[in-house]
């Protein structure tokens, strides 16, 4: 299947989530599974998350048999589309330079139909903000995790 152009459709779902969705209903409905959606050549299995610059989600990278995290930039037009896009570069260049177990490890910086994507290390677990508030923390607990992350 050809990259998803992921523009923002009739009742805010994308090209690309739309064809999510029909491959849920369709593993449901028959044996066969349905022609899955991708980003460049990675194979798109779930959304993780969505911010101010894109959304997030894990892929599947057949030729090494890995799940992975793949920031896809929002589309967009314009300047300020051309603006987020450098940023993400920046980023996904910056990240990529470094090695440290508090950074997630980059392997790629690509193009799918003119929407720049980031396929990164996945990373399981939860938000700092999930973290913070799903029980009581003490300060001192609080203050390492920040230095963890500062550290990286």
């Amino acid at each position: 299947m050809e990259d998803s152009p992921l523009p923002p459709r009739p009742g805010g779902m994308t090209e690309l989530e739309e064809r999510l969705l029909a491959a849920s209903v369709h593993k449901r409905l028959f044996t066969q599974p349905a022609e899955a959606a991708t980003i460049g050549r990675y194979r798109v299995l779930d959304r993780l998350g969505q911010g101010a610059m894109g959304v997030v989600y894990s892929a599947l990278d057949e030729q090494l048999d890995r799940r992975i995290a793949i920031k896809l930039l929002h589309a967009g037009r314009g300047q300020v589309h051309g603006e987020a896009r450098e940023r993400l570069r920046r980023e996904a260049l910056a990240l990529g330079r470094l090695s440290h177990p508090n950074v997630v490890a980059i392997y790629e910086i690509g193009e799918a139909r003119d929407q720049l994507f980031v396929a990164m290390e996945l990373v399981e677990g939860v938000t700092l903000q999930a973290w913070l508030t799903e029980r009581p923390r003490r300060v001192t607990e609080i203050l390492a995790a920040y230095v963890q992350a500062g550290h990286g």
